[in-house]
């Protein structure tokens, strides 16, 4: 659970209200979106946001680390050097060097844009 600083006067009031006035909530939808939505603290939202996305985390990671053995294995059995060579064979870009020269190519191409637009961007949080 999260501390919160309340904005319970739209909701039902069914969470567990502290001593110093915030309340706890679960990382469940019901409570996620009303966070998300009319809390008025952004570090609040950001802390219920992290632990929202991290809900299965420990869950996951064993999972996904097997995934991607069994993946490269996989692979390897079909005379490819890795998954992702593996995959692109039927498609369009057909090699991983490809899609590596193309990725770079669009990065030096975008990399002004994504500057100037993050330098906006911090510009509306001042104000």
């Amino acid at each position: 659970p999260i501390p919160c600083v309340p904005w319970q006067s739209q909701t039902s009031g069914q969470y567990q209200r502290r001593v110093h006035g915030s309340y706890l909530v679960s990382t469940k939808y019901p409570d996620m979106f009303p966070v998300s939505k009319l809390c008025k603290v952004p570090s609040t939202r950001d802390k219920m946001e992290l632990a929202y996305n991290k809900r299965c985390l420990d869950t996951n990671i064993p999972i996904i680390e097997e995934l991607v053995q069994l993946r490269a294995e996989k692979a390897h059995l079909m005379g490819y050097k890795t998954h992702a060579d593996f995959v692109l064979e039927n498609r369009m870009a057909k090699s991983r060097e490809v899609v590596w020269k193309f990725l770079n190519d669009l990065n030096v191409k975008i990399e002004p844009l994504v500057a100037s637009d993050t330098s906006a961007c911090l510009g509306y949080n001042v104000r």
